[in-house]
């Protein structure tokens, strides 16, 4: 009876398994179907990045040698720069892009500036030059197509090295805030394709790192981990401040565990595992320090910027006569997580607006989620709520200024 049982339990597991890969590969075919070649925000500045992130090579990508700034160092292919004619035309269709692709084969012009110094991440465009070819919407669709099967991979494959609230968790998140913005942005040519992917499922392998009970799931999530943080850092340079904000939140989860609370913990008579203990912070130790490693170097360039844009910003604000400036991005945080959503932004180069049933849902649900996960929740879990909240309301107002 026992081993029937577990028979038809596995057997509903890979139905379900199945079942839901082939449902998410439906949605995301159908969004690429839906957006054309560069209709992501910057999608110029991107294939510029991607068509010379190997350097100068005849045919792909040319010097510019009387460049008068960094942003004109590269001479492109016109349809690299000029995909995206609909951009800001809402009444446009997406048919001018057909004239951009007929276009003279041997016709060129200066990049859309693009990260020809390497001041950002460029793992995301060292890979995608690999699709690069004369056939420009064939060389576009495979960038696309590879994102999409990345994001189905590395989400399958979180969901099956997880178990029980951890599954769950992973699957709600991904399902609901994912519209419109996130599926928009994974099938696209954008970098924060990889950016949502590898912080998307981050989290989530991570706790399953610290909580798996059996080998072959800790192995394979923390591999997943890796592969999600390499993804995130390698093509969002800002990816390391949401990076740490993870490990921030799976260390306050987990706080029962971390070395120097197991004595604590041990006076209540509940002292943890030694292995528990130590595979807790050797795990968290090893993320944070692989996020500072793998982020710090590229983002020198970006965190000066910041600071600087901070200084001129935070100077306009005061010059504009909006009061404390701080205070006003603060209370204009939640616009942005809201926009997501479809309140307010519009996907494409934010001129295609979204119908007010796609924000009454998707936030809705997103609420209900929130509600549920706190729940009878421990300090651990209300720890790790608020740190996170304060982390993106950081980042957020930080990226404002």
């Amino acid at each position: 009876m026992v081993g029937s049982s577990l028979k038809a339990r596995g057997a509903r597991l890979v139905a379900t398994a199945l079942l839901g890969t082939a449902a998410a590969a439906v949605v995301l075919a159908g969004w690429l179907m839906a957006s054309p070649h560069g209709s992501s925000p910057d999608d110029g500045y991107h294939l510029t990045s991607i068509w010379c992130s190997r350097g100068f090579i005849d045919g792909v990508c040319l010097e510019n040698p009387g460049a008068p700034s960094w942003d004109q160092k590269a001479i492109v292919p016109y349809p690299v720069t000029n995909v995206s004619c609909f951009a800001y035309e809402p009444a446009v269709s997406a048919a001018c892009s057909l004239d951009v692709f007929s276009a003279d084969p041997d016709r060129y012009q200066v990049g859309a500036g693009g990260n020809i110094d390497g001041e950002r991440a460029q793992l995301y465009y060292w890979t995608m030059h690999s699709f690069v070819s004369d056939d420009f919407p064939s060389a576009m669709a495979h960038i696309r197509i590879a994102n999409a099967v990345l994001a189905l991979l590395m989400v399958g494959g979180t969901l099956a090295f997880a178990s029980g609230n951890i599954r769950r968790a992973a699957a709600l998140t991904w399902v609901i805030v994912t519209v419109p913005l996130g599926l928009f942005m994974i099938t696209s040519l954008n970098t924060t394709a990889w950016g949502l992917i590898g912080l998307g499922t981050f989290w989530a392998n991570g706790l399953s790192v610290l909580r798996g009970s059996r080998r072959w799931q800790r192995i394979g999530a923390g591999t997943l981990a890796a592969v999600g943080l390499i993804m995130a850092l390698g093509s969002r340079t800002e990816a390391l401040g949401h990076v740490l904000v993870s490990v921030l939140a799976l260390a306050l989860l987990h706080s029962h565990a971390l070395p120097w609370r197991s004595r604590d913990v041990s006076l209540r008579g509940a002292r943890p595992a030694g292995s528990v203990v130590k595979r807790t912070g050797v795990a968290l130790g090893t993320l944070a320090l692989a996020a500072i490693v793998l982020g710090a170097l590229p983002a020198v360039g970006y965190f000066e910027g910041a600071v600087s844009e901070l200084r001129q910003g935070y100077a306009e604000i005061v010059r504009r006569g909006f009061g404390n400036p701080i205070l006003v991005l603060l209370l204009e945080t939640p616009q942005l997580w809201t926009g997501a959503f479809g309140d307010q932004w519009g996907l494409g180069w934010a001129d295609t607006p979204m119908p007010s049933i796609t924000f009454f849902g998707a936030f809705g649900s997103y609420v209900g989620v929130i509600v549920l996960g706190l729940r009878g929740a421990e300090r651990q879990r209300i720890a790790a709520v608020i740190a996170t909240l304060a982390g993106l309301t950081i980042l957020t107002v930080t990226s404002l200024l």
